[in-house]
């Protein structure tokens, strides 16, 4: 993974930071305080994700060979592995807004090069999906229109 830095790979979901310390994922609270050890697998870990309600967390770890998800909940610490690729360009990338896990990876394609976006359940289930191959993917919900249905463009509304 990724070395140079001590604190690396932060990420905020609510009133709680994920940060990658010491090849371990680490959780502290936004206000200040003490950070906690997440994990201690003896391995590193890159790109921890907190889910958008805070209640789990996803990152990439080496643990067990090449780069693969894992998925812990932050209340009762248990983590598992989600996937099983293989695939030195495995790298976690956020939560969809369903709640599924986003990462990238080259398994089951046609060519080594080319990184496709995945959705991944809790259970380790992967859906490719139809992005096309990738560099990097980050999904957003969409923003919202106001009540009375315009736009605003230039500092006038318009009616859609």
């Amino acid at each position: 993974m990724v070395s140079g830095f001590y604190l690396r790979f932060p990420h905020l979901s609510r009133d709680t930071l994920t940060f990658v310390a010491d090849d371990d994922v680490w959780t502290a609270p936004v206000e200040g305080g003490r950070a906690w050890r997440f994990s201690s697998d003896r391995a590193p870990v890159s790109h921890p994700y907190l889910s958008p309600g805070g209640d789990r967390i996803a990152w990439t770890g080496v643990r067990d060979g090449a780069p693969e998800v894992y998925l812990a909940d932050l209340g009762s610490g248990a983590s598992e592995r989600l996937t099983y690729w293989g695939d030195a360009r495995t790298r976690t990338r956020g939560w969809t807004a369903d709640g599924g896990i986003l990462a990238i990876s080259a398994t089951g394609g046609a060519f080594a090069s080319h990184v496709w976006a995945h959705r991944l359940d809790e259970r380790g289930g992967a859906e490719r999906l139809p992005y096309g191959p990738v560099n990097d993917l980050s999904i957003a919900r969409a923003p919202r229109r106001s009540r009375r249905g315009g736009r605003h463009r230039g500092g006038r509304r318009e009616e859609p």
